[in-house]
This record gives C-alpha cells, structure tokens and sequence, in this order.
C-alpha cells in the first residue's frame, strides 16, 4: 500500500459551509470541495440526516483519492508548494427515491462529477436498495433465486438495446452487469438502471435511464415481494 507523505498530506474533518439554500451545501476538506445538491425527498426533515450521511462519506471518499494522486504525483523532494495547488472539486448529488406503492422500499442514487486538480475527471454513479420494512441494504443476489441468470438477463437487454450506437464502452457495461449488476434501483415496474450517456451519442442528459420489466426476468425466479406482483 502507498505510504503518505506524513506532516503534509493529512485527511481533515469536514466542514460544512452553510448556504442560503438550504437544498445545497458546500463540504470542505484540506484538499478538495464539494457541492452537494439533494433532491426534494431527501430534503424532507425525517430523511436530511440519511442523504447527509452518504454526502459525506463520499467527500471524505474523494478527499481520500486527491490525497492518493498527491502522493503518486509530487515532488517529495521539494513540496514547498503543496498550498498553492489548485483544490480538487466534485458535484455531489444525492437522491432519495420511494414509491407509493413499494411502501418497504427506498433507494438512494449518488452522482458523483469529480475534478482532481483539474488533470483528471471522473463521472460516478452508485446506487443503494433498502428494505425499509427490515432495515436493511439489498444486494442483487437478494432479488432473484437464480440471481447470476438475472445479471445475464439484464446484460443482454441492455447489449439489445444500446448495440446499434457501437459505443466502445458498451462492453465494458456488459461484462460489469453479467458480474454483478450496478447503478439500479427496483423500480415499480422492475429494475430501473442508470447508465452512462456514452452508451447513445444523441443523449444529452448526464444518464440514461433504462428500464427494465419483472415481467422479462421471471425465469430468474424474482423476489415479487419486492415488487408488490402475485406469482
């Protein structure tokens, strides 16, 4: 593991800047800022504390990586400079999604749009299922019987459906979802995944949401408890 360079590149606590409105936050650490945006439902008093919870974790996640790429990329020999480098940034969004009719479900979906040192960007996605009802935090293999048949399943509606635009990332979203599924939510209707805009050049939103039926992964055997659907 990278040994750090002691006295000089240190994690801090956070600080949260407080804004005007209420809905943003700003989380500051030695190295890195980050601008946290939540979304109605999680700016709901009972459910601030669990998306606030999850921003900061990520900060201190990020703040983490600057530190990592610090450490690979300075000079240890003369690090005089280490206070005027440009502060790494990212864009945090937390969302809280719930349904009416999945009453024993939440899900939480973290966008993360990160700059370090304005040399190296990414663009971050995760998503988190609960079961409100027992509180805890579903996996894939807790929806499905046969959940390795589900994760191909999902793999080849996803490959039918984006195939066309021969985007070169498309393997790679193949062969990670026949692995292990990312970056969904269970949906009303199914399963609802959050891909990147690569995968169709004519998108101009950050994701592309795609959805897909219960009724298409029945022969995975589905946990219908999940979603509220008689066998």
């Amino acid at each position: 593991m990278l040994k750090l360079v002691c006295m000089v590149l240190l994690i801090s606590n956070y600080a949260i800047a407080a804004q005007t409105n209420s809905y943003h936050e700003v989380i500051q650490n030695v190295y890195s800022d980050s601008f946290v945006t939540y979304n109605n439902l999680c700016q709901e008093t009972k459910n601030l504390p669990k998306c606030k919870e999850f921003a900061i974790e990520y900060t201190k996640a990020f703040e983490r990586e600057v530190i990592v790429y610090l450490n690979e990329n300075i000079n240890k020999e003369n690090i005089t400079n280490i206070d005027t480098l440009q502060r790494s940034k990212q864009n945090i969004d937390v969302s809280l999604y719930r349904y009416k009719e999945l009453s024993n479900l939440s899900a939480y979906v973290i966008i993360l749009d990160q700059e370090i040192l304005n040399k190296y960007s990414s663009f971050l996605v995760e998503a988190k299922n609960y079961d409100t009802e027992n509180n805890i935090m579903l996996n894939f293999t807790d929806l499905f019987g046969d959940a390795n048949y589900a994760a191909r399943l999902c793999a080849r509606y996803i490959e039918k459906e984006f195939k066309q635009y021969n985007s070169n990332i498309l393997p790679i979203i193949i062969a990670v979802t026949e692995y292990s599924p990312q970056s969904y939510i269970i949906s009303k209707k199914g399963l609802l995944f959050f891909l990147p805009k690569e995968l169709n050049p004519s998108v101009t939103t950050k994701l592309i949401h795609f959805e897909i039926p219960i009724e298409k992964l029945m022969q995975a055997k589905p946990n219908l408890n999940y979603w509220k659907v008689q066998p």
